[in-house]
């Protein structure tokens, strides 16, 4: 079931069918609402208001663990968050929906971790350069305005992969991750913003790559190599959606 936690002004879904609204358990406390179940085109949802119904909550006051734990305990095994907020770019505008690759979270006066007394966990730090096979196989192809996913052939230093590659671009600036389909390891990653003209690899990996005018790329890693290194966690199981967990939804 797909789990939604609607930010700022979002309190309920449109279109949702056959809606009810739930109280769940959580050994956490209690969430910032009920929970809302219904079916949107087909797809089992359900929905979360994060500051609760009629905004009732600030962010020091939401319990985000029990939120959490209350949708899983109503069957939720992917959520998206959804936040309103401002922006310091000039071309984007109100109305605009950004995915984060990255979030810093501010908010003060509260706990930030699952784990605790009596629970030890450690959060993994290679979401950015490795990411389960289970998890890319399941990867829809995606081609849309300022966002692609695309598998293809990719070759590195002479060895071409099975590979998946996520690309976001906008007017001033454009990234791009190519991960390995077998081992979930990044094998390519490259940046690019306004500025000088640059060297940019092709789109495959390899024939005639190009110079562009008016930018500036970065390419942050190559490490297709790793892959022929007797990698401990190269037939790890999918990570688990119980159990501990260290996040700020």
């Amino acid at each position: 079931m797909l789990g939604i936690i609607g930010g700022s002004g979002v309190y309920n879904i449109e279109g949702l069918e056959n809606t009810r609204w739930v109280k769940a358990e959580s050994s956490f406390g209690e969430p910032s609402d009920e929970v809302l179940i219904g079916e949107l085109n087909g797809q089992s949802i359900a929905f979360l208001p994060r500051h609760g119904r009629g905004h009732k909550l600030s962010p020091t006051d939401i319990n985000f663990r029990a939120n959490i734990a209350a949708l899983k305990r109503v069957g939720v095994t992917d959520i998206v968050s959804v936040s309103a907020v401002g922006s310091l770019r000039e071309h984007l505008h109100p109305g605009d929906v950004v995915l984060p690759a990255q979030l810093v979270d501010f908010t003060k006066k509260r706990v930030d971790t699952f784990v605790g007394p009596g629970l030890v966990g450690h959060a993994g730090c290679a979401a950015d350069y490795w990411i389960h096979p289970n998890v890319l196989g399941q990867m829809q192809e995606m081609n849309a305005q300022g966002i692609r996913i695309l598998r293809m052939p990719y070759t590195v230093a002479g060895k071409t992969y099975k590979a998946i590659r996520f690309q976001t671009e906008d007017a001033t600036s454009y990234n791009a991750r190519v991960y390995d389909l077998e081992t979930g390891l990044l094998i390519y990653h490259g940046s690019r913003v306004q500025g000088a003209p640059v060297y940019t690899p092709p789109i495959g990996g390899s024939g005639t790559a190009g110079v562009g005018q008016g930018s500036t790329q970065l390419v942050t890693g190559w490490i297709a190599e790793i892959k022929d290194f007797d990698l401990p966690w190269k037939d790890a199981p999918p990570p688990r959606t119980g159990g501990a967990a260290c996040g700020r939804p």
